[in-house]
């Protein structure tokens, strides 16, 4: 599951550029989704 910019998450490799420079907004976000 990635985190885009706008602070939306999604499930799809092809985000995981995004995931690698926003790993803090990316933790937030799993733990949002718990």
């Amino acid at each position: 599951m990635w985190t885009l910019p706008n602070g939306r998450c999604y499930e799809d490799v092809g985000y995981e550029e995004v995931n690698v420079t926003n790993r803090t907004i990316h933790d937030e976000c799993q733990y949002l989704l718990r």
